[in-house]
């Protein structure tokens, strides 16, 4: 059985066919390859490993905005206005049970939307083309992470920019980038070399349907990945009949990066977590936990080899004895 680090390995042979997009050359972005998780991306700014926290970086905006200040409600009317004059249609968001499928019960991404299955075969569904749709999501997966990176929720918002049946229809891999390029930078206000983009694969658990996707950081935060579905996997690469633009944007974490709060909770519920502090009388040392904010993206349990060593290493960072802990 092929395992998801194989396919890899096969796109990373070719990443300029499957990632490079136009906007990285034109833009001044150039490919370097990370020596932690060798993993390629595309930045402007001189960097030798890529943004991923586990790889290299603490959370570089917590109390340092570089985009502009908006709520959380605010940013996804920026968004939505953004992408319906970019010629999108806003729809309404879909259950959060999933009740026309039958191998999930809850709503994990908005592509899952549009997702059926004939005789189980993929076949997608959709009410326009392209689309925006603001989708309330569950994951229980992502438990053990909540209220310790900083950024995790069990629910939440995602934003989901959708393009189906291309080149019938629908965008492209151009087209999806430009998008994102010019919303971050346009709407949020990020400068352009605060950008990186890292190169990654997507797949179905049985790799029916599988392609590159491009996440989007800054300062050590994403702030969305870039979908591109049009291979399956029968003992080799296969494309499929209909290309597919999956983008899941997360609008807590672009709340949050707008507002460089402590945490995505802050950003998100601001006068609940206070409320919450103030009814149970617990005190907050504030300059250790800033710090540790800082240092929180570093502690995934998805993504953490060894979750001990991880924690030690940032109790010493924090001159925290570990036995105190």
């Amino acid at each position: 059985m092929v395992s998801k680090s194989e396919i890899l390995k096969i796109f990373q042979r070719e990443p300029e066919k499957y990632w490079k997009v136009d906007l990285f050359e034109r833009e001044g972005f150039r490919r370097k390859v990370c020596p932690v998780c060798g993993k390629g991306f595309w930045s402007i700014e001189e960097r030798e490993h890529c943004p991923d926290p586990e790889c290299s970086e603490e959370y570089g905006f917590i109390e340092n905005p570089i985009a502009k200040k908006m709520s959380y409600i605010e940013v996804w009317k920026k968004m939505e206005e953004f992408f319906v004059r970019n010629g999108h249609a806003s729809i309404p968001r879909y259950p959060v049970l999933a009740r026309w499928r039958d191998d999930i019960y809850y709503n994990i991404a908005s592509i899952v939307n549009f997702q059926r299955f004939d005789n189980g075969v993929m076949v997608f569904e959709y009410p326009a083309n392209p689309l925006i749709v603001p989708q309330v999501c569950l994951r229980f997966n992502d438990i053990l992470n909540v209220g310790v990176t900083g950024r995790h929720f069990t629910a939440f918002v995602m934003p989901g920019q959708h393009a189906f049946n291309y080149p019938k229809e629908g965008y492209w891999k151009n087209e999806t980038i430009e998008y994102n390029f010019k919303f971050l930078t346009e709407v949020l206000k990020i400068p352009k070399e605060k950008l990186v983009y890292v190169e990654d694969l997507w797949t179905m658990p049985d790799f029916s349907a599988l392609g590159p996707y491009i996440e989007t950081f800054s300062l050590g935060l994403e702030l969305s990945n870039s979908g591109f579905m049009y291979f399956t996997w029968r003992n080799k690469l296969e494309e499929l009949p209909m290309k597919v633009v999956d983008v899941g944007w997360g609008l807590e974490r672009l709340a949050w990066f707008s507002n460089a709060t402590l945490t995505a909770y802050d950003a998100v519920f601001g006068d609940v977590v206070n409320k919450f502090l103030m009814k149970t009388g617990l005190e907050i040392d504030s300059t250790l936990f800033r710090e540790y904010s800082k240092l929180s993206g570093k502690l995934n349990i998805e993504d953490v080899v060894d979750f001990k060593t991880a924690k030690k290493e940032i109790l010493s960072k924090l001159k925290i004895d570990e036995k105190e802990f």
